[in-house]
């Protein structure tokens, strides 16, 4: 056996000593050789095995360090702890590149004994006195691992031997360095510059990642026409102010006629307007009103109550002398105009999407007002708040069909007896009852849900009409409104010859009557509806003649057959002399076209009077009755002799 080779087989080696060896001294002390070359060998070997698994135990306990990490100093943080219980280590420092000047600044750092430290920018280092820029700033320029027993003064005290610096990167470019220190000169060997790379690489793939969520949060934050803080951000530090309990208001600034403004010089002019803008306000807006660009046009800004001023003059002594004026844009020249609208935290709202919202309520009120600023009137939000809930009771309200007829009859003027009657919508509530018509129709109207609920009123109008003359109670012809969404609407033609197939066209139980804002629209389409109207047989009046915009020479070539003198000529006219003439034209105005003539809103005996002197045909008001339900103007229709009225009691 050849006892000069090492031995890898203790077990044939002790039994070669065991059989043969001890008879030959030679042999015996050739034996005892080779046993003490096996036993360093194989403690060679076990502090290779140890030392591997302990690095390997380090990547185990790094990798979900790295995965889970919510921002860099808590990556960088964990790191260290883990690297500072290695065997041999004493100190792990993070250390990254300062963009703006190039240096490296200490970010984290973990010693053996436990103390750690994170540290922020602009903060003194002279307690980190092992810290070697002069090697990590080597190992990141060259982008490889350095690494060095001249180490500083601080090391030195510290007893520190070696330090080997690692550099680490985020998407292929150079973000900092992880330098390792340790009291052993000889520890950082060929095993640890064959395995710190791997170190590296771990660490460089979670900084890639929260260097890239960085970037994305602060994209989502910022607005990338003008770099300042994005409505998201904006958002956000409103909520936290709310959750403060801070008060304040939020302040809406938009550029008047931004779209035009694109339109006649550019998109690019429009940039840089807001460019212009935008630089402007950073320049004078403090960095606690949290300014920020939410959008095309529109800015916003946080005004603390603790402020010395108003919100008012901050917008007029400071916003409006700022921004409103001339600015020079791409070769342009282009004049700014601007509007605010203000809302408070938190008696407006306590989250940045409701106030702005009301904020631009208040600008848009500005603007109708022609004023550059406005409060958001909060007493006008609840208004439509009910207006809204309003609306929906009354779709309800025509799916169940709750609206009802009330009749007002109208008088021949010279006999006193009944010749017409106009229909009156009124709402049959569930648990209010009656609901008078100028708390809802105003609704209808807004709402465009007039077009049904009118469609109903004619209906029933005729049908009621139809069961008094089947019932022969000679029924006068009933008057019916007709909105201007009605008369527009492509139905209207069509509804009217359903009801009358209902009633009977043959029998004239039909008249509309129409305000003049319905007739100031398309001439030619309004006189062709009219016409096809009165094809059918149904008189046409119009409503509350002499309060709308409409010309007399528009008038004379309308195929109308009635004017309404509306009631508020008719209250003056006993006790205004101008008045009293405006009526006698419109009278003599209807008669020289051929045009009846009714008067509303009659509630004296002068009244009546007077309109009769000036020829007025028909008269309705509270002087002969109010409106009826059908039941009472179908016992009105029951008297005798026409059913004649005097001043009701």
């Amino acid at each position: 056996m050849d006892l000069t080779a090492p031995q890898d087989d203790a077990t044939r080696l002790a039994a070669y000593i065991r059989r043969d060896a001890l008879a030959d001294p030679c042999a015996q002390q050739a034996a005892l050789a080779a046993l003490e070359r096996l036993r360093l060998t194989q403690a060679e070997l076990q502090e290779k095995l140890v030392r591997h698994d302990s690095f390997y135990v380090l990547l185990s306990r790094l990798t979900p360090v790295v995965s889970r990490a919510r921002s860099l100093e808590s990556l960088c943080l964990g790191a260290c702890r883990i690297i500072a219980a290695q065997p041999g280590i004493q100190i792990v420092d993070v250390s990254y590149c300062d963009e703006t000047t190039g240096k490296l600044r200490l970010l984290t750092s973990v010693e053996r004994d436990g103390a750690e430290r994170e540290w922020h920018s602009g903060e003194a280092t002279d307690a980190a006195d092992w810290f070697t820029p002069e090697l990590a700033l080597e190992a990141l320029e060259a982008g490889e691992m350095r690494f060095s027993n001249q180490l500083t003064p601080g090391c030195q005290r510290r007893c520190i031997a070696s330090c080997m610096a690692i550099p680490l990167f985020a998407n292929n470019r150079r973000w900092g360095v992880l330098s390792l220190y340790s009291l052993h000169s000889d520890l950082f060997d060929a095993f640890y510059l064959e395995r710190a790379g791997e170190i590296g690489s771990e660490l460089s793939f979670g900084l890639e990642r929260l260097v890239n969520a960085q970037e994305l949060y602060r994209l989502a934050r910022t607005n990338p026409l003008t770099g300042l803080p994005s409505r998201t951000h904006f958002e956000e530090q409103v909520a936290v102010l709310a959750a403060a309990e801070q008060r304040g208001t939020v302040l809406l600034i938009n550029i008047n006629r931004f779209d035009e403004i694109s339109s006649a010089y550019g998109n690019s002019a429009a940039i840089g307007l807001m460019r212009a803008i935008a630089q402007r306000l950073n320049m004078e807006v403090a960095p606690r009103m949290l300014l920020s660009h939410i959008g095309i046009g529109r800015f916003a800004l946080f005004y603390p109550a603790d402020e010395a001023g108003t919100p008012s003059a901050f917008v007029r002594d400071t916003i409006v002398p700022l921004l409103q004026g001339s600015y020079h844009v791409d070769e342009h020249r282009i004049w700014c105009t601007i509007n605010a609208g203000a809302a408070a935290l938190p008696e407006d709202g306590t989250s940045a999407d409701a106030l702005l919202v009301k904020a631009w309520d208040a600008l848009a009120g500005a603007r109708l007002k022609e004023e550059r600023f406005g409060y958001y009137d909060r007493h006008a939000d609840q208004a439509l708040a009910r207006e809204l809930s309003l609306e929906s009771e009354l779709r309800d309200a025509i799916v169940r069909r709750e609206f009802v007829n009330y009749y007002q009859p109208k008088i021949d003027m010279k006999t006193g007896r009944l010749s017409g009657a106009e229909a009156l919508i009124r709402w049959n509530h569930p648990t209010r009852g009656i609901v008078a018509p100028a708390e809802f129709v105003p609704v209808l109207e807004r709402s465009g849900l007039v077009i049904a609920a009118g469609r109903q009123v004619m209906e029933q109008a005729m049908a009621d009409w139809r069961a008094w003359y089947d019932a022969g109670l000679k029924p006068p012809q009933i008057a019916v409104n007709v909105a201007p969404a009605q008369f527009r609407c492509d139905t209207l033609i069509g509804d009217i010859e359903r009801v009358l197939q209902t009633a009977g066209a043959e029998l004239q139980p039909l008249s509309i009557e129409i305000t003049e804002s319905s007739l100031v629209a398309d001439h030619a389409r309004v006189v062709d509806i009219l016409t096809r109207i009165r094809s059918h047989g149904v008189p046409i009046a119009i409503d509350d003649f002499g309060t709308g915009y409409s010309s007399l020479a528009y008038l004379v070539t309308l195929p109308v057959d009635v004017l309404k003198v509306d009631r508020s000529f008719v209250m003056k006219m006993a006790h205004d002399a101008g008045y009293m003439g405006l009526v006698s034209t419109i009278v003599s105005l209807a008669h020289n076209l051929d045009l009846k003539v009714v008067a509303e809103g009659i509630e004296t005996e002068e009244e009546a009077k007077l309109l009769r002197l000036l020829r007025c045909e028909q008269g309705q008001g509270y002087l002969y009755s109010k409106p009826v339900p059908a039941a009472d103007f179908a016992a009105m229709l029951c008297r005798p002799e026409g059913g004649g009225l005097r001043a009701a009691g």
